[in-house]
């Protein structure tokens, strides 16, 4: 018991000077996820003499400046995570960073953030060494900065991002409106729903051949969307038949006057039966050497500049259809004989993409 009193006289203390800053440290699972508040004070004797030493400390934290609930529990003991060194009265502690335990008081907590998350005013009391010392500290400046990242006691990371950086949403989101997406939305089974769908086929009561004004021209008859410019640049001119697919399949709204809202993957190269069709409707119209070998607007007649497509050269068109029994080659359309023959796919041949179809 002596020994007990002097140790309570020995922190009859004159006060404790304490700062108190952020020190926006994370930790683990032994409260390695716990934010640290760093707090500095010095320890005193009753004759107003600077302490050295190792003292144990428990740091509680409370609602009220006096009664309330008790929050928190941060223990700096030597029997556990290691108690305080003194030194000339000074001492800095990382709060949060001792053995956390959950208070006596309503709710849980396990950690420094949950305390200031939840509760609107803490206060914190410090036992040294057995004896608590007064009056508690209201952590206000403090408490504000570590819940910097939080907002209705939920951590920054559970809200959504609207930087550019990818964010995953764990469990189920239930949308009460509408979902606005600028790019495709890919789900987890793979499958993909496109922000924004391709224009239809347009259809007009005599043309067999539509123009869109959206640089597309739709075949009435079959359905089939071809793109209004034969002759593209952007397709990069004759190619060989791998070249071609890939730079019909990387067209989109934006390119070649498309203003279809097509994406990359909508695009393809014409069969061979779909380019069979339009040089054998030519060849019932009549065309001839040198053509080319592509019906008008009405589908009677032969083309000519802007009838209704642009840049027809009289020359061959790859298809996307490989020989069957050679699939080293490639069935092409020859615009200036009026049919379909093959290639080997090492050729060059001109790109005119075409998308949807029956």
């Amino acid at each position: 018991m002596k020994t007990k009193t002097r140790i309570d006289q020995l922190f009859c203390v004159l006060g404790v000077i304490v700062a108190l800053g952020w020190t926006g440290l994370l930790m683990a699972r032994d409260h390695t996820d716990s934010h640290w508040v760093n707090l500095q004070g010095v320890l005193r004797d009753n004759n107003g003499n600077p302490l050295n030493g190792s003292f144990d400390m428990t740091f509680r934290f409370f609602d009220a400046a006096a009664g309330g609930n008790e929050i928190l529990i941060d223990e700096h003991l030597s029997a556990g995570t290691g108690n305080v060194t003194v030194s000339g009265g000074l001492f800095n502690v990382a709060l949060g960073s001792g053995n956390l335990l959950d208070g006596s008081g309503p709710g849980t907590f396990v950690r420094l953030s949950d305390v200031f998350g939840n509760v609107e005013a803490v206060y914190l009391e410090i036992q040294a060494s057995g004896e608590v010392l007064s009056p508690r500290i209201g952590m206000r400046s403090a408490g504000s900065a570590l819940n910097a990242d939080h907002l209705d006691g939920k951590d920054a990371a559970e809200f959504l991002d609207t930087s550019g950086a990818a964010q995953t949403k764990a469990g189920d989101l239930s949308v009460g409106g509408s979902i606005s997406v600028d790019e495709d939305l890919t789900l987890s089974d793979g499958s993909v729903l496109r922000a924004a769908r391709p224009d239809p086929p347009c259809f007009g009561l005599s043309n067999r051949f539509e123009d869109c004004l959206n640089g597309t021209v739709t075949d009435t008859v079959t359905g089939l969307i071809w793109l209004e410019d034969a002759s593209c640049p952007a397709l990069g001119g004759q190619q060989l038949w791998m070249s071609a697919n890939q730079a019909a399949v990387g067209l989109s709204d934006g390119t070649c006057g498309l203003t279809d809202n097509s994406s990359a993957g909508d695009w393809r190269l014409p069969t061979k039966d779909e380019w069979q069709m339009i040089v054998d409707q030519a060849n019932t119209n009549g065309c001839s050497f040198p053509g080319p070998f592509v019906p008008d607007t009405l589908g009677l007649g032969c083309w000519s500049e802007g009838d209704p497509f642009s840049g027809v050269q009289s020359d061959r068109y790859w298809s996307s259809t490989s020989i069957a029994n050679n699939p080293s080659s490639a069935w092409s359309a020859i615009l200036d004989f009026g049919g379909v023959s093959s290639n080997r796919k090492t050729s060059i041949n001109g790109v005119w993409p075409v998308r949807g179809g029956p």
